[in-house]
């Protein structure tokens, strides 16, 4: 699949507005999409900001092989190359491998982890030239082991302690590496 300029690449069992979240939680497959260039989701209370995909509500699923690329929007603090949410069950039993993020405004965003356990973010690319973004958003504490991180490549232009941004402190690679294993 091709996604161009859409404000959301694509959501998987994340559900927002009039519908309940699937009981249980969905499962299936994110494989090989091309998402690129991506713009502005307008007049909502999270503020203006583009996602690649929208990740939430997962009892188990298979990311892998994904090129999400280039964000053009103009916010900032909601969106992500990869969202991960706590809708519904959250995210559960979830590989994401394999993937290339590049040049987004946080290549990953996890709000929060609340019903996230057993997810892997292992052999992504992720890369951005922002000056004004981490490379990865953790909303909560690292330590708590709800989402392994192995083998990743990251480059970004920001200085070199503030490629991570776990519960709003800024981290460089080392520290990084350190805490969250990868």
């Amino acid at each position: 699949n091709l996604f161009i300029q859409n404000s959301i690449g694509l959501s998987f069992g994340h559900v927002l507005g009039g519908s309940d979240p699937v009981s249980g939680g969905v499962t299936g497959r994110i494989e090989k999409n091309v998402i690129v260039e991506s713009t502005d989701l307008t007049n909502t209370s999270a503020g203006r900001r583009g996602q690649g995909m929208e990740i939430g509500n997962t009892k188990s699923a298979l990311v892998t092989g994904n090129i999400v690329s280039r964000d053009l929007s103009e916010g900032s603090e909601n969106g992500g190359g990869i969202l991960l949410t706590d809708n519904g069950v959250g995210v559960e039993n979830t590989n994401i491998t394999g993937n290339v993020l590049f040049e987004w405004k946080k290549s990953l965003n996890v709000n929060d982890d609340i019903g996230f356990q057993n997810v892997l973010f292992a052999d992504n690319i992720l890369q951005s030239s922002d000056e004004n973004q981490p490379l990865i958003k953790y909303g909560a504490d690292l330590r708590n082991g709800k989402i392994t991180y192995k083998n990743n490549t990251y480059y970004s232009s920001l200085s070199s302690n503030s490629w991570f941004k776990p519960q709003g402190s800024e981290l460089g690679f080392v520290s990084w590496s350190s805490i969250s294993g990868d």
